[in-house]
């Protein structure tokens, strides 16, 4: 797998060297010059060098430009298509000014070196090659993050918007459920008290789901706006059981349909210190993430993990399942905004917005994963003195 590495190196062995020439003769007196202090591919085609080019990473292409079946120019064109990140250089013997051109103009060629060449001469040149490497890379990270930086302020206005918006609906929701409330109990005093439990005690199961949930967008919208706003959170006790019924009464079914949900509880109740509503945030994203992780049928040979336990002076959430996991090279990215492996079904923001309540509620958030057998989160939150 070609892989590249971002960070600059400690020597310029990181930043490989494709040599192309079709007299191996020549090859074997490049590498002997460049053997010790780079990393160097040899290739006696341009076909070859694609196919090196197709595996391993390369930094920067050495490729003779008289060669018979694929000249350098026609090499350094297919490799401008296919590997647009790699520095091209072209070696000739000979003054020819239109090759030069369509080098410049197809290829894309940074460089020209002249034969007879010195060991200077070409060491010089492939550090170059090599620093220019490294500053396109570090280029196109700055405008990565800058693209980043524009959707993050985008859906954060979009964000902003929703949270303010849901309070106006929710102004005249609660009250009209406080009115239902009312109005059960008049009508329950109206009828015999054997028909009255069974209507009425349905009815004001689903009325108490309705203000839950009424309750905890209220919690979520404050939350977001006061994340969005800048301004410090607000602190309070809270009581894991309370934090645990709301969340578990969002995502049961959710994960139910992909997984079994198994509940790992300490036998007493926890009470730490921290913002509800961001901690409902927390736990439902992780709870959802790793329901969304499992891709397998059937849900009963699956499984979700919520483990909860006190390890000295810190509350340990655990929420663990057996999904698909996650790729080694993704590891180090997934708490990055805008980073997403779902595709167009994810927006990037789910694990970096878990980071971020972890960070303000003084915690640590770590996650073990191995591809193919699942993966698990751990976040670990300071209890009260």
């Amino acid at each position: 797998m070609r892989e590249n590495p971002i960070a600059r190196p400690a020597n310029y062995e990181a930043f490989p060297v494709l040599c192309v020439d079709d007299e191996r003769a020549n090859l074997v007196v490049t590498k002997h010059n460049l053997g010790k202090r780079f990393k160097v591919y040899l290739a006696t085609s341009g076909k070859k060098a694609l196919e090196i080019l197709s595996r391993e990473f390369i930094a920067v292409l050495l490729t003779d430009q008289r060669m018979p079946g694929m000249s350098g120019v026609d090499l350094a064109e297919q490799v401008y298509r296919r590997h647009p990140d790699v520095i091209r250089v072209i070696i000739t013997a000979y003054a020819d000014q239109e090759a030069t051109v369509d080098a410049i103009n197809r290829g894309h060629v940074t460089r020209f070196i002249k034969k007879p060449w010195t060991k200077p001469e070409l060491e010089a040149v492939v550090i170059e090659c090599i620093q220019n490497y490294q500053n396109s890379l570090a280029l196109k990270n700055m405008q990565q993050r800058l693209v980043n930086l524009d959707r993050i302020t985008s859906l954060g206005i979009m964000a902003s918007s929703i949270a303010h918006d849901l309070r106006q609906p929710l102004s005249y929701i609660e009250p009209n459920l406080m009115f239902l409330e009312n109005e059960l109990e008049h009508i329950r005093q109206l009828l015999p008290p054997d028909k009255a439990n069974v209507i009425i005690g349905r009815m004001e199961q689903y009325l108490n789901d309705a203000t839950l949930g009424a309750q905890k967008l209220r919690t979520f919208s404050s939350s977001l706006l006061t994340t969005l706003s800048g301004n410090s959170m607000t602190r309070s006790q809270v009581q894991i059981r309370n934090l645990l019924n709301s969340v578990l009464s969002i995502t049961r079914s959710t994960i139910t349909r992909k997984a079994r949900l198994k509940l790992e509880l300490p036998d007493e109740d926890i009470t730490i210190y921290g913002s509800e509503g961001r901690l409902n945030q927390l736990l439902i994203n992780l709870l959802l993430n790793a329901a969304q992780a499992i891709e397998t049928d059937p849900a009963f040979e699956n499984l979700v993990i919520l483990r909860i336990f006190p390890s000295e002076m810190s509350l340990i959430i655990e929420v663990e399942d057996t999904g698909k996991g996650i790729a080694e090279a993704d590891m180090d990215k997934i708490f990055t905004p805008m980073f997403s492996t779902k595709g167009d079904a994810g927006s990037g923001m789910g694990l970096a917005i878990c980071k971020q309540i972890v960070s303000e509620h003084d915690g640590s958030i770590e996650v073990f994963s191995t591809p193919g057998n699942g993966t698990r989160f751990k976040v670990t939150l300071p209890l009260p003195p």
